[in-house]
């Protein structure tokens, strides 16, 4: 590099502020003793010309930040130079060369306080040090403490506090009880007069030892403001910062004897510069309420290492997973701690290629200028690539840890890393600057969305485990993301044999169906029209607003699938016609005209045109209702239904029961048993209960229709039309004959006395306590007796008579 600069010649035609903005001066700080040692240790070795491997420069990086009208606001080297600031001050004073070296160094100054910005003039003013004996009697940090200049309150200035320590030291012992020398004075102490001003002679040379290199970020022809939106990371050194001067520095080790690597540090385009400017502007627009970024973006990276390894993970249980999804640290919100770097290495060490891919995604994701919705879908609004601060009820940041203050960052679900990995990779292959290139984006983030869209017959995501992650990833991995419909439309391979490998499968017959012979956007010929009323021009319009519409989320081949289960995109029409008529985001819907929800029209017809029942309900697997996760997981989607699904879709509801259905469905279909279930918010499935057909949700009395030669539900409603019995109120179904629970609660009067009865699912009769409190029993009294009740058998199609005869035979039995 041809820039480097000496401090002196830096000060020398430059004025230096520390804006109000930035942090206090961190090298000074207790807990840092070991860093101001070593640091120290290095600028005396420096000019006592005593480098290694015979070095003759000490290379402090760069130093940037805005520069107007010869005035700098460093971005990043503040503390650099304000300990280097501090050594030509403490020699020049030890020198006495205090009154021509103040000239150059009142031209660095401190903006964050007013008390700091005092204190560097005080330090300037060359008659404050007139006293100040060159011995060892009084040290630097008492004398400036003692004197009338300086006011009790500067000592309560976490800057000046930092100062006086960088001057005089810690007097601390390291751990072999050595004195840790971590101060300049104690650096210098045993140094003559003479010494102080050979190295004061060296300090300002034109061929000084210690160096650093200047870059102005007007070569970036960046805004104005953005060096406020780079420091608005407030005034504690942060996890963050601390990660990426890590980061940075393993990049700078690895540097040292690796030539491939010096090209992640080029002083405009590389790494470091990066991290703060061009980079910083894609979180800047996700920043929190204060103007902090360091949450999102460490975050971001703390995902893009994860992402990078995620096919080698083999699950949950992989450290390597675990950290960097949080799930070590529930007591901060599952937000990642960060300690050491250590922690961020694969096989103990940190490949190029991931330092080299991340360069390349932020740096194609910047000139592009994405807008978040082009890489989310209707159905997923809620994802951000960028990721987000938490917000509460009241709109305020959500604080993870109220020592650092550290903020909570909106977490991401494992589809949603799948997204994170697509995004990823589109913008490794290449950006989205070009109205071409955006459309590429919108065609593969498509294509992503329906892949990850991918749903369990229960309704929860496909994408629930590392596995899964995995496997979704491995289908992605093998497309080109900037021509996606071409490497669809002439796929070759075997498409897995899961979930995800039919969505492939889908997903290709879309792209044969989007591209014409030519390769070109097919036209759309057909009569639909888009639901704002105009016209389609495209296939790919028509297919990508069928995706998005009602509860679908990308899965429609329901749409381009006939009777037989086959491809064909002949019915088209006619099912988007129906299917916008059927269905909305909640499931099935009604119209001004049809019942299609509330009287289960299109449910009783999809059972209807069902052929194989048991196969199809094996299981507990078909659920009875109309929301939107039972038909697209249960109904539309899976190909044992596709002969019913397309009838439907067809707008074929009409029913007609048949002699030869099974009983269970005959009930479904005849009474209004299924209206009632389809609508309620437990979930009835058909079940085989005691070896018994019945309709029942969870862990509640369902329903036992009648079958066989067993035909309680209308005996016992025949029974109560004829005054005979009283149903249980809570048992019976409004407008339906059907009665609800493995055993029917009734009582019956005989005599001047009101009689209490269950009818069992055993087709028996059994007599009960009053209020059907419990099952009279003949043995009660008898001790670890088997327990024997009034009951009788009802038989085989008993008439109204016959079953109040057996009731009063049951009665007469407990007399």
């Amino acid at each position: 590099m041809d820039n480097k600069i000496s401090f002196w010649n830096f000060i020398s035609n430059t004025n230096i502020e520390i804006p109000i903005i930035q942090r206090d001066y961190a090298q000074g700080r207790l807990g840092k003793e070991y860093l101001r040692q070593n640091f120290l240790i290095d600028l005396k070795k420096a000019l006592d010309k005593n480098l290694p491997n015979g070095e003759q420069y000490l290379k402090l990086d760069f130093v940037y930040g805005a520069v107007d009208k010869a005035k700098m606001q460093p971005l990043d080297g503040q503390q650099r130079l304000t300990t280097l600031w501090l050594l030509h001050w403490y020699v020049a004073l030890r020198a006495n060369k205090l009154e021509e070296a103040c000239q150059m160094l009142k031209n660095f100054t401190y903006e964050t306080r007013i008390s700091s910005r005092e204190f560097f003039h005080k330090l300037c003013i060359p008659t404050n040090f007139e006293t100040f004996k060159t011995a060892s009697d009084t040290g630097i940090a008492e004398f400036i403490t003692s004197r009338t200049w300086f006011p009790a309150a500067w000592k309560q200035d976490p800057t000046i506090q930092a100062l006086l320590r960088m001057l005089s030291g810690t007097k601390l012992n390291d751990k072999y009880g050595e004195d840790i020398t971590d101060g300049i004075e104690e650096l210098f102490q045993d140094t003559t007069p003479e010494k102080f001003e050979e190295y004061w002679k060296i300090l300002t040379s034109e061929d000084a030892p210690i160096v650093f290199y200047q870059l102005s970020l007007d070569h970036f022809g960046l805004s104005d403001d953005l060096y406020i939106k780079m420091n608005a990371r407030g005034k504690q050194l942060t996890m963050f910062e601390n990660f990426k001067a890590d980061l940075v520095g393993y990049i700078r080790k690895q540097a040292q004897d690796n030539e491939e690597w010096k090209s992640l540090l080029d002083i405009k385009t590389g790494i470091p510069i990066s991290l703060d400017t061009t980079w910083m502007e894609l979180f800047w627009k996700n920043r929190s309420g204060n103007n902090r970024v360091d949450e999102i973006y460490f975050e971001f990276l703390n995902r893009f290492f994860l992402n990078y390894h995620i096919e080698d993970i083999k699950d949950e249980d992989d450290k390597y997973y675990s950290y960097l999804t949080g799930r070590k640290t529930k007591e901060h919100n599952r937000s990642v701690r960060y300690k050491s770097l250590d922690n961020y290495k694969w096989n103990n060490e940190i490949d190029k290629v991931l330092f080299d891919d991340l360069k390349v995604i932020l740096d194609n994701l910047s000139i592009s200028n994405v807008e978040q919705a082009a890489l989310s879908r209707p159905w997923s609004s809620e994802f951000q690539f960028i990721p987000q601060y938490k917000i509460d009820n009241v709109g305020k940041n959500v604080c993870a840890d109220t020592e650092t203050q550290w903020l909570v960052v909106d977490s991401i679900t494992q589809q949603q890393r799948v997204v994170f990995y697509a995004i990823c990779k589109f913008f490794k292959e290449g950006a989205a600057n070009t109205d071409l290139e955006k459309k590429d984006l919108k065609n593969w983030m498509r294509f992503v969305w329906n892949m990850a869209s991918v749903r369990n017959p229960d309704g929860g995501l496909a994408i629930d485990s590392v596995s899964s992650m995995k496997s979704v990833i491995s289908v992605l991995s093998e497309f080109d993301a900037h021509n996606i419909y071409k490497e669809l439309k002439y796929y070759d391979k075997t498409a897995p044999n899961n979930a995800f490998g039919r969505q492939l499968i889908e997903e290709i017959e879309k792209a044969k169906i989007i591209l014409a012979d030519d390769d070109s956007l097919a036209l759309y010929k057909g009569s639909c029209r888009k639901q704002d009323g105009s016209n389609y021009t495209t296939w790919q319009e028509t297919i990508e607003e069928a995706e998005q519409f009602a509860f679908f989320d990308g899965g429609i081949r329901f749409l381009i699938r006939n009777n037989a289960d086959e491809w064909t995109v002949g019915f088209f029409d006619e099912k988007w016609i129906n299917v916008q008529k059927f269905f909305d985001k909640n499931g099935v819907k009604d119209t001004e005209e049809y019942k299609y929800k509330s009287k289960a029209l299109v449910l009783k017809a999809v059972l209807y045109q069902a052929k194989d029942y048991q196969s199809l309900i094996e299981g507990d697997k078909f659920v009875l209702d109309n929301t939107a996760e039972t038909w697209r997981n249960r109904i539309l989607l899976r190909s044992q239904w596709a002969t019913a699904v397309h009838q439907i879709l067809m707008n074929n509801l009409n029913i007609t029961v048949r002699e030869g259905d099974f009983e269970i469905y005959k009930d479904l279909y005849s009474t209004n048993l299924l209206n009632f279930v389809a609508n309620q918010e437990r979930r009835y499935r058909i079940r085989n209960i005691h070896y018994k057909w019945a309709i029942y949700p969870p862990r509640l009395e369902g329903f036992i229709p009648d079958q066989n030669d067993f035909h309680r539900n209308k005996l016992l409603n025949e029974c109560e039309t004829a005054g005979k019995i009283n149903i249980y109120t809570e048992q019976k179904i409004p407008n339906c004959n059907m009665l609800k629970g493995w055993g029917i609660y009734f009582n019956y009067l005989f005599g001047d006395k009101t009689y209490y009865f269950i009818y069992w699912y055993d087709n028996k009769v059994y007599a009960m306590e009053e209020k059907w409190s419990s099952f009279k029993t003949r043995n009660a009294s008898t001790p670890n007796a088997s327990r024997e009740y009034y009951c009788k058998d009802v038989g085989i199609n008993p008439c109204v008579t016959d079953f109040c005869n057996l009731l009063e035979d049951i009665i007469k039995m407990q007399e």
